[in-house]
């Protein structure tokens, strides 16, 4: 892929998003900015070295100057610290060197595991264990398919439950790899006054003097919100692109600036276009084309006028038909996705080897010294200020 680009057959391997990066995947390796790196950049027949690394070159570049040699790559070589914002490929988790693959296609299925399922049928292998699959585009369907390719082989996830969350019923697998019966085994030779103290401690040090008082609830979701702003920012932006093109498909859906999609926070990472319906813990997610980033870009239609047009649906409708959408509560059983600085947010899904692995599901604001609320604007969640805004 790397060689020849969007027209390789194993581009459909990957996800990568061609179009945000010029038509260049980004690989962030350069341990600096390319200026500073490019006297330990050299050509070794067919391939770009750089360390330990070696890349192959498009056909017909090896014999250009460096500059335009780099230039002429299906890829970018960047600063290892681009991966934050500039991403342009699916990861697990925060670690760019782990390339998501598409297994969701049969062929991709078929070719990347065919050694596994020899060694199953040669005896090598009495059973498999799954990292995270909850970022997989289907992990049920995943599981199942490696269920009859196996032939019911022995199945186990590493998969982290918390609280009273449960394996989706639906996963054809014979369990965890046991974080959640390991969490049950330490709790005996833990004694609880203890614990309790020194939760209080942990609490103490980290909740910052903003929110002193006991407000756990409000350190908890600066902290998702953080991560979800900083260490994934790529795949927010990415989110952010998919539902500007959701968008678009639609002609009365569209107009709407980058920031209109993206406005819906973190929240925007468990409903946004392109992610299943996953269940959680025996919930299930919004699926596709009925919430998250589709409802964002066309809320707030019913009855009245919209007045003020583009930039993300900034402006207010206005008439009978407004003042009614005020007055009747809503009968569409849609849970309204918010900011998380402050207010109620949609369920995080996804994780593991998905594009955004960080669970929100405690974004929510319950409790805490106050509650706040707010209203939609023609589509648009009004941003919230205040102290607690991170």
């Amino acid at each position: 892929m790397l060689r020849e680009g969007p027209d390789s057959p194993y581009a459909r391997w990957f996800d990568v998003d061609w179009a945000a990066g010029g038509g260049k995947v980004l690989l962030p390796v350069l341990g600096g900015p390319l200026g500073g790196e490019l006297e330990h950049l050299a050509v070794d027949g067919e391939v770009l070295r750089y360390h330990d690394h070696a890349f192959p070159l498009r056909d017909g570049t090896a014999g250009l100057p460096l500059p335009e040699l780099l230039d002429a790559q299906h890829y970018r070589l960047g600063w290892w610290r681009l991966a934050r914002t500039e991403l342009n490929y699916r990861r697990f988790f925060t670690v760019p060197e782990l390339i998501g693959v598409r297994v969701e296609h049969p062929e991709v299925f078929e070719d990347t595991h065919a050694k596994i399922l020899e060694l199953l049928r040669d005896g090598v292998l009495d059973g498999l264990r799954i990292d995270h699959p909850d970022g997989l585009a289907a992990p049920a369907a995943y599981l199942e398919r490696l269920h009859e390719a196996t032939g019911g082989r022995w199945t186990v996830v590493e998969k982290i439950l918390t609280g009273d969350e449960h394996l989706p019923a639906e996963w054809a697998v014979a369990g965890t790899t046991g974080y959640d019966a390991l969490r049950r085994i330490d709790g005996l030779f833990t004694d609880p006054a203890g614990a309790a103290e020194l939760l209080g401690h942990y609490r103490e040090f980290a909740i910052p003097p903003a929110d002193r008082g006991g407000d756990w609830t409000e350190t908890a979701r600066r902290a998702a919100y953080r991560v979800v702003t900083h260490e994934l920012a790529s795949e927010t932006a990415w989110l952010t692109r998919l539902a500007s093109a959701v968008c678009e498909r639609d002609p009365a859906l569209r107009d709407h600036a980058p920031l209109g999609p993206a406005d819906g926070g973190p929240g925007a990472a468990g409903t946004g276009p392109g992610l299943p319906a996953v269940r959680h813990g025996g919930r299930a997610a919004e699926p596709y084309g009925t919430g998250g980033a589709a409802r964002r870009c066309g809320a707030g239609r019913e009855g009245g006028v919209r007045r003020g047009g583009g930039g993300g649906g900034r402006g207010r409708r206005t008439g009978a038909g407004a003042r009614a959408a005020r007055r009747r509560p809503r009968t569409d059983g849609v849970q309204r996705p918010v900011r998380p600085d402050g207010v109620r947010a949609a369920r995080q899904v996804g994780g593991g080897h998905g594009v955004l692995p960080v669970r929100a599901a405690a974004l929510g604001h319950r409790g805490g010294r106050r509650r706040r609320t707010t209203r939609r604007v023609a589509g648009r969640v009004p941003r919230v200020r205040g102290p607690h805004r991170p």
